[in-house]
């Protein structure tokens, strides 16, 4: 009998124990499921860079950062979030497009050793042309952007199609022709002088008018 109530009271703990490791494990998996990235392209006069935030980190998880510019491996837990609530590093290289994996974990590593989700992020690279000259322009030139990809384009060659798009947008804003001006501008036209030609019938009927009563 007393073998019984050993073996009853056993399995009651074990039984215990797996529903408590089975909650903290779907607390986990929960957790993880929330997780998600926002990448910032930063271009101020304080900084220059690439900024990802990693959200939602619960306490349960916690992630890894790996990278394919130096290899190496960072770990952050719930206690390293930031005052914004948030995980944030910046990028290893801004001239370089460096690709990340982060891999979400279960603190716990009774729940599995396996990743419970993995985000991934290519960065972008900075655009060291976007300073040239001629993008001091009042037109909004894509190529100018301060991390638009523009490959291996060199700075000539980017001067030059910068240049050519700086010309459609002027061609575009300035009236090419007398029509293309009406066009543009005829309800500038058009409304004084449908008020002329108002005041000039409602004057006309006052006076016939007048002339009736006389």
């Amino acid at each position: 009998m007393k073998k019984i109530m050993i073996f009853t009271f056993f399995m009651f703990l074990l039984s215990f124990n797996m529903s408590y490791l089975k909650a903290d494990c779907d607390d986990a998996i929960s957790e993880a499921a929330g997780v998600y990235e926002q990448v910032l392209n930063l271009d101020t006069e304080e900084v220059t860079t690439v900024r990802m935030n990693i959200n939602n980190l619960g306490e349960n998880v916690y992630i890894m950062v790996l990278n394919d510019y130096d290899d190496s491996k960072v770990t952050y837990h719930y206690k390293d979030i930031n005052e914004d609530g948030v995980i944030s590093f910046d990028t290893l290289d801004v001239n370089t497009n460096i690709n990340y994996i982060i891999r979400v974990y279960a603190e716990d590593n009774t729940c599995g050793t396996e990743p419970l989700k993995t985000i991934n992020i290519t960065t972008s690279k900075y655009n060291e042309h976007s300073k040239s000259t001629v993008c001091d322009t009042p037109y909004e030139i894509e190529m100018c952007g301060a991390f638009y990809d523009v490959g291996n384009m060199d700075l000539d060659e980017f001067n030059k199609r910068v240049t050519e798009l700086i010309k459609k947008e002027e061609e575009k804003s300035s009236p090419s022709s007398f029509m293309d001006f009406v066009k543009k501008y005829y309800l500038f036209v058009l409304i004084p002088v449908l008020i002329v030609i108002i005041v000039f019938v409602v004057r006309i009927i006052i006076l016939k008018r007048g002339k009736k009563n006389d």
